[in-house]
């Protein structure tokens, strides 16, 4: 296994004797510098070159997202982690946006932190190293991750994935693998009568050994050629999953199934990000209320600020009728994007289908919602755009 040389940048220099200390320990680790002046870490990893560099956002002299920003401008194929003492959602967008590969919380937990470098460097080693590769940034690939996503809950999300997923199945003959990034309400289960034993929970304590094959023993196949990985059945569990798990499970699952499927949560935190990121295209869905158009338009100003490429969000307006709501037109004025696909209001069948559950594309094929819906499946078959996926920030 490779050796990954680290550079540690932090204000404290009691932490980086305390992640030397630990680092030390592990054969995969070698410490090739360290300091507490920001001034100075540009010019240091520039001369030693560090795989890794754990960057500290309140470094003096200069701030960490500064740093990053420059780094990783002149150094593409470094992976920059991002410390700081409270890792809420502005500091998770100013550290994708910068360029770090993931956001820590101090104090460090050592034994987390180590774990997380190894991660991300195993995950990515064949992108940064690879000397074909005109792009250290970028590998084409051909299967597909589409993610479903809201800022708003209770929209539809989990009716959405389950029925795309199905559909993809059975237009396309392909693997499809649905996942439940929902880690404390997540239903996808529900929709296909499912009551699992395991759950990414479990997948989780087996991270270290995690691989491919590993990997297929914690999905769930369903009669429809679908498989599945449950979110955790305890919503106390949903801190357990780490970014690190996500990004590894992305990896492992885009290399083997056509299309990765992927509910979510109605939320931007580390994990949503780190899927948004890997994603080729995002079904982000909406309905005419106001709350929800509020909360979407400024869910798309967010998107925007992490340059996504044109074509990648896609707006999916759910539960349409026209005498509910605003107009479609006055929702495109509102959130300054078109609206790529709708799908009407029908309680009756998306209620019935989830008692059964049976999915409605199944259950009630000549319906309008399964015909409407079609429409995006149809959509997300036929884009033949030869787009790259994104492992590391620009």
């Amino acid at each position: 296994m490779d050796i990954i040389k680290v550079f540690i940048a932090d204000k404290n220099s009691d932490h980086n004797i305390d992640l030397r200390a630990y680092f030390s320990k592990s054969k995969r680790i070698e410490i090739v510098g360290e300091c507490s002046d920001g001034n100075l870490v540009v010019k240091s990893c520039k001369e030693m070159k560090p795989d890794v560099a754990i960057i500290d956002k309140d470094l003096s002299g200069q701030d960490g997202f500064a740093i990053t920003k420059i780094l990783t401008s002149i150094m593409p194929n470094i992976i920059v982690i991002i410390s700081c003492n409270k890792s809420g959602i502005d500091n998770m967008k100013s550290a994708m946006t910068s360029g770090a590969r993931d956001l820590v919380e101090k104090p460090l937990n050592t034994h987390e932190t180590l774990h997380k470098i190894i991660s991300l460097y195993d995950n990515y080693k064949d992108v940064l190293y690879s000397q074909n590769a005109k792009d250290y940034n970028e590998i084409e690939v051909r299967n597909k991750i589409i993610t479903i996503f809201s800022t708003k809950g209770g929209v539809g999300k989990t009716t959405l994935t389950s029925n795309i997923a199905v559909a993809l199945s059975e237009k396309t003959k392909e693997k499809v693998v649905v996942l439940d990034f929902d880690f404390q309400f997540g239903d996808i289960p529900i929709m296909f009568d499912i009551y699992p034993r395991r759950t990414i929970l479990d997948l989780y304590e087996d991270i270290d050994n995690l691989d491919g094959e590993l990997i297929e023993e914690y999905l769930i196949e369903h009669p429809s050629g679908i498989k599945i990985l449950p979110a955790p059945l305890n919503p106390e569990h949903a801190d357990v999953i780490t970014s690190n798990l996500i990004e590894k499970i992305l990896k492992l699952l885009s290399d083997k199934y056509r299309y990765v499927v992927v509910d979510t949560a109605p939320i931007f935190n580390d994990i949503n990000l780190a899927t948004l990121d890997a994603s080729d295209k995002i079904l982000f869905v909406t309905t005419l209320d106001l709350s929800t158009i509020k909360n979407v338009k400024l869910g798309l100003q967010v998107m925007k600020k992490l340059d996504y490429e044109e074509g990648k969000v896609c707006i999916l307006l759910n539960r349409y009728h026209k005498n509910f709501g605003i107009t479609k037109l006055e929702l495109e004025k509102s959130v300054n994007k078109k609206i790529l696909f709708t799908i009407s209001e029908d309680a009756v069948v998306a209620t019935q289908a989830m008692n059964k559950g049976v999915p409605f594309v199944l259950s009630h094929r000549r319906s309008k919602i399964t015909k409407q819906l079609m429409v995006a499946v149809d959509n997300i078959i036929a884009d033949k755009t030869a787009r790259k996926k994104v492992f590391l920030h620009k």
